[in-house]
């Protein structure tokens, strides 16, 4: 007994005299350099092309930014950090605030957007849904400065749903869009009638998207426009879906490469 109190005893005092430190206490200036040094480490190449597995949940500094708010303020600080912007909709911590950090990262500057899972796609499709909707409603107001948006998805439902948030919209710097999925769990149309994006040059989407997509990108008449390059995806709907148009898709791949 009397040696297991002063076990007691001693603990209490080195807790007292050497208390247990949580990196999380660290000075801001601190956490800023140290993630200053995993940047360096994990960016050793200057080259915006560099390989990046985008679905990695190791992905600097998403891996980070993930741990608490506290990390994620400081992150944001640097906006060196934030080479593109990657939304992993099966990540916990993705919420509208999260998304808007994210986004306010580069401030005024053109950006790479990407939607897909860090892990396997086992999402249902009402939640993968309501994870994209409220990605998008974030991501709408900065599609203008947009040069590159990439949406992979589980269910076409999602990437028909996210189409709507491109109608209307004024995107001067879009070069390149993507919007794919795997499960053809509806025939809907894409939800978009026209979409400015003198710019394209690369649009791939499902087969059936691809026709409502082609048919309403605007401004591709100007002296600056490029030769677009249109891929069709995968579009299977089941026997009691409608089928996509021969003639409607042929009618969009004479738009898309006249």
């Amino acid at each position: 007994m009397h040696s297991l109190a002063q076990v007691r005893i001693n603990t209490l005092m080195y807790k007292a005299f050497y208390p247990r430190v949580s990196i999380s206490s660290l000075p801001t200036e601190t956490l800023l350099t140290i993630f200053k040094l995993v940047h360096k480490a994990v960016h050793p190449s200057r080259s915006s092309h560099a390989f990046l597995d985008f679905h990695s949940p190791a992905t600097f500094p998403y891996s980070c930014a993930g741990v608490c708010c506290m990390w994620l303020d400081v992150l944001a600080m640097d906006r060196r950090f934030w080479a593109r912007i990657i939304i992993h909709i099966d990540a916990p911590y993705v919420t509208r605030h999260v998304v808007n950090t994210f986004l306010a990262t580069l401030r005024m500057r053109t950006i790479e957007i990407y939607v897909c899972y860090r892990g396997a796609p086992l999402m249902d499709p009402d939640i993968e849904n309501r994870r994209i909707l409220t990605a998008m409603e974030c991501i709408r107001p900065h599609l203008s400065r947009c040069s590159n948006f990439t949406l992979k998805g589980l269910y076409r439902s999602s990437t028909v749903l996210a189409s709507r948030f491109f109608d209307g919209v004024s995107a001067p710097e879009m070069n390149k869009l993507t919007s794919i999925s795997v499960i053809t769990d509806t025939d809907e149309p894409a939800q978009i009638t026209t979409f400015y994006c003198p710019k394209m040059s690369q649009l791939e989407v499902d087969a059936r998207s691809l026709a409502d997509f082609v048919l309403a990108i605007d401004g591709r008449k100007e002296g600056e426009s490029r030769s677009l390059a249109p891929v069709a995806c995968r579009y299977r709907p089941p026997e009691i879906m409608d089928a996509l148009s021969p003639k409607r898709f042929g009618d969009a791949l004479i738009a898309g490469l006249s």
